[in-house]
């Protein structure tokens, strides 16, 4: 049982991290496309530039909600304050 709860307080303290290395990833891929955008000049160069973007911050957002949904899940449990098996 203790390890059951050490293990999930890992799987919190990770998620919360790894949320945050999440947001400094997308906050400098931001950064570097804004930089980036304006050198290119072609339209079709342009859009497969915009269509990264979304890729990116599609991806990333979609990491996030796991790891949020993860901490909820994670919480709950830890507030229960006992488990099954």
């Amino acid at each position: 049982m203790k390890i059951k709860k050490v293990l999930d307080l890992l799987e919190l303290v990770s998620s919360i991290i790894f949320i945050c290395f999440l947001i400094a990833v997308l906050f400098f891929a931001l950064q570097y496309w804004t930089t980036n955008i304006s050198n290119v000049q072609e339209f079709n160069a342009q859009m497969f530039s915009v269509a990264m973007l979304i890729a990116l911050v599609t991806v990333i957002a979609e990491w996030i909600d796991g790891r949020i949904k993860a901490i909820i899940k994670v919480w709950k449990i830890l507030k229960r304050g006992y488990y099954y098996g």
